[in-house]
């Protein structure tokens, strides 16, 4: 089994939440594009159609669920997401596809209950600068 801690880590700093709502947040690696890549002279290009991808998996960050102020008072940082191409991964890795380009996407979602992630408020952001 191989994998890889994200490198680097993604950190990033919340405003308007609200102090005594509790949250959760979550990291997602989101496929870009419908084709793989090779790496050729000095850049990335084209190689071909995309591989199936594993059904998504999301990270869930170790303080959620977590309050308003809590998240507000000092950056998050995803220095515990781990990566991997295992397919048959049971550790809960982020699985992605070797060669494939990705978009990390955060998810803040307003519950205490982990089992109501699904339905909870929530709002998802990307960075087009943390695109690999």
């Amino acid at each position: 089994m191989h994998f890889r801690r994200m490198f680097p880590s993604m950190r990033v700093s919340v405003s308007e939440l609200e102090d005594d709502s509790n949250y959760c947040v979550l990291l997602e690696m989101v496929p870009i594009g419908d084709c793989r890549y090779k790496f050729s002279g000095s850049h990335w290009i084209p190689a071909g159609g995309a591989e199936p991808q594993s059904p998504q998996r999301m990270f869930l960050h170790p303080d959620s669920p977590a309050t308003g102020a809590h998240w507000q008072s000092q950056a998050i940082i995803f220095n515990k997401v781990k990566l991997t191409n295992n397919t048959l991964d049971s550790n809960g890795h982020i699985v992605l596809a070797s060669m494939h380009k990705y978009q990390p996407r955060l998810h803040i979602i307003r519950t205490s209950d982990l089992t109501q992630l699904p339905w909870a408020p929530q709002k998802a952001f990307v960075f087009p600068e943390t695109e690999f």
